[in-house]
């Protein structure tokens, strides 16, 4: 038997209601794959135009709809003043239901000549992955995707 809350036409908890199963801060949301990929832009072939792609693909665990999701990603692998670097982006479907899974890529571009393989390689290994999302009870939360930590 499965009890559904009182949602409005716009999927959100009508006044007065609060959910019996709230997130928890320890609670991790989201299980993820995280992939790296590092080539030359299209119709390049110099260090000058790295490529740096980095594959993220989330399931929603928990007993809730997460809304308004959003893939932040800070890099040291940038050629900015500031670093890190940040680069975000929004999965095709930033709404996700209990159990289901959306992927995206970030992109981002580096002019490599300065670096060995093995430096970009480092300062991609030294990125962090963040998702930011709403609870169906209206909470912004921010969830660590990489590196993985307590």
């Amino acid at each position: 038997m499965t009890i559904e809350p009182p949602l409005d036409a716009e999927g959100n908890l009508l006044p007065g209601w609060s959910l019996a199963v709230p997130f928890e801060p320890d609670e991790k949301v989201f299980s993820k794959n995280i992939t790296y990929s590092i080539g030359v832009e299209e119709g390049h072939d110099d260090p000058a135009h790295q490529l740096i792609t980095c594959g993220i693909a989330i399931t929603n665990n928990s007993a809730q709809t997460v809304k308004n999701v959003r893939i932040v990603v800070a890099t040291m692998a940038t050629n900015e003043v500031e670093r890190p670097a940040t680069v975000a982006a929004t999965p095709e479907t930033p709404e996700l239901a209990p159990g289901e899974s959306e992927t995206c890529n970030v992109n981002w571009k580096l002019d490599g000549r300065d670096y060995s393989k093995e430096e970009i390689r480092r300062l991609v290994d030294l990125t962090t992955v963040l998702v930011k999302f709403t609870s169906q009870g209206g909470e912004e939360l921010t969830e660590l995707l990489f590196p993985d930590a307590p």
